[in-house]
């Protein structure tokens, strides 16, 4: 409460002779006070005053009060109080959320917006801080920036959202945050920023929306910052993608980042899924379409000397070649048979049975090679698709006696896709000049029940030469293959070489 200053009596009142000793002890001890003779006004209540020190007492007007008795001047309100009515004895102090700037104020002022009033009395507001605002007059405290939003200046009177492509995790902020590469903030107002879902990527800070990851590329992720090249063998045909696409059989990619897969060319096929290149196709078979995943085997009587060939070539006449042949071979008598066997059962070739079968020269010590195949091959027919079992193998003829037979086992059983290295073997010593050789073989094939199987021989014919060469059994070595049974198929010893 701001100080009183009460006015003094009027001195002119008329008082008793025998009063007047008790008023100058009154006087003196007002005096002694502080309080000025001529300001006091007889019988003035709180509330009023007489500007003359005499009656009538005024009522003290809006913005001024009277603290106490027989006052002769009423009290203008300090700041940060007034004064609303007449007649006042007290200030009353600005409440909370109102200040008053000036003295003798009837009235207080709300605290605008953006600012606010903590305390009663205040002489003005305080300016909301950043990361605070006030929405309305007369606060009384500030408000916190909710998630999601910010206040970067003082004195605001609301809050700011997030950008899209920003974001505010906490309460009270003055600035938003970018959403970080492989994150995005779609909508303004957000609190967090959202992972890239799969198939897309964010490559910078601030981003609103993802990218979708373009064909030939892929994102496996979420919160991807870059998308991932297809790697070789496989491609991404369109965009946003979550995975790369093997190439499929008969297909390949050689490079990174490919939206569709290359067909096989001609000559070369693709047999698995996810391949970075084709394949030739190898000696013995061709390719003659794309996209392939197989190649096909030369059929009997051709040949493919090359990989990677587009077809079949076709056996010069008086030759033969059994499928999937590299080459053609002499004497096409001798694979020439009938109902799919070959050769003829019951047939001799050599003397008075078609030509002998050539095989060259041979120096003493040296050899030739002979494959006996079980080429059989009935795919109509499974059921016929019988083991070979040769029987006896004999060296004929007037000249046998300077050859050796070596690989054969008698009983030796040759099922389909076997087949049996012997060895003819010239012995040391032999002079030079011309030899015939004749093998028989006995197959129990066919037989009939009770009897011996069919028999069929082969002549062969060459030259003995005078002079050894250098590392005997292979420098003169020739193979002479004996097809048994078949046309179709050709392997070796326990194994097939895929043609």
């Amino acid at each position: 409460m701001p100080p009183s200053s009460p006015s003094s009596p009027d001195l002119c009142t008329t008082a008793r002779p025998n009063d007047r000793w008790r008023l100058n002890a009154i006087l003196t001890a007002l005096m002694a006070l502080g309080f000025s003779p001529i300001s006091m006004a007889a019988d003035c209540l709180p509330g009023t005053f007489s500007a003359t020190g005499q009656q009538p007492c005024d009522a003290a007007p809006v913005g001024r009060y009277v603290p106490g008795p027989g006052a002769t001047v009423a009290l203008l309100a300090p700041v940060g109080y007034y004064v609303s009515t007449t007649g006042a004895s007290v200030a009353t102090p600005a409440p909370v959320g109102s200040f008053v700037a000036t003295t003798g104020a009837s009235v207080a002022t709300l605290a605008p917006v953006g600012s606010y009033v903590d305390l009663p009395g205040q002489s003005q507001a305080t300016l909301a801080l950043p990361g605070t605002y006030v929405p309305t007059e007369g606060a009384a405290a500030a408000t916190l920036a909710p998630v999601g939003s910010y206040v970067p200046t003082a004195g605001a009177s609301a809050a700011t959202l997030a950008a899209p492509g920003s974001y505010v995790a906490l309460q009270g902020q003055v600035a938003a945050q970018l959403a970080p590469p492989g994150k995005f903030a779609p909508n303004a107002g957000m609190s967090a920023a959202l992972d890239a879902p799969v198939g897309t990527y964010v490559a910078v800070a601030g981003a609103s929306v993802p990218t979708q990851a373009a064909p030939g590329t892929y994102v496996p992720t979420t919160g991807a910052s870059v998308a991932t090249p297809a790697p070789v063998g496989s491609y991404v045909p369109t965009a946003g993608a979550s995975a790369a696409t093997l190439a499929e059989p008969g297909r390949y990619v050689a490079l990174e980042g490919q939206v569709a897969a290359q067909l096989a060319p001609l000559g070369k096929y693709a047999p698995n899924a996810g391949m970075s290149a084709a394949l030739d196709a190898p000696v013995g078979t061709f390719v003659n379409q794309s996209g392939a995943i197989a190649p096909t085997q030369a059929p009997p009587g051709t040949y493919v000397p090359f990989a990677g060939s587009t077809s079949a070539l076709v056996c010069d006449s008086g030759t033969w070649a059994y499928g999937g042949a590299s080459a053609c071979r002499i004497t096409d008598e001798l694979y020439a048979g009938s109902n799919g066997v070959s050769p003829r059962f019951g047939s001799s070739y050599g003397p008075g049975n078609g030509p002998a079968i050539p095989l060259g020269t041979l120096a003493p010590g040296q050899a030739f090679g002979i494959d006996v195949m079980n080429t059989s091959t009935d795919a109509a027919t499974p059921a016929n698709l019988t083991g070979l079992t040769l029987l006896s193998a004999l060296l004929g003829g007037p000249d046998a006696g300077l050859f050796d037979l070596l690989g054969f086992s008698p009983g030796a059983l040759l099922l389909p896709g076997d087949d049996l290295s012997l060895m003819l073997r010239a012995n040391p010593g032999v002079g030079p000049g011309p030899f015939s050789v004749m093998l028989t073989f006995q197959t129990d094939q066919f037989a009939d029940p009770g009897k011996d199987g069919k028999r069929f021989a082969f002549q062969f014919t060459g030259n003995f030469s005078s002079h050894a060469v250098p590392e005997p059994g292979a420098a003169g070595m020739v193979l002479a293959a004996l097809a048994m049974l078949g046309l179709m198929r050709r392997s070796t010893r326990r194994r097939h070489d895929g043609r």
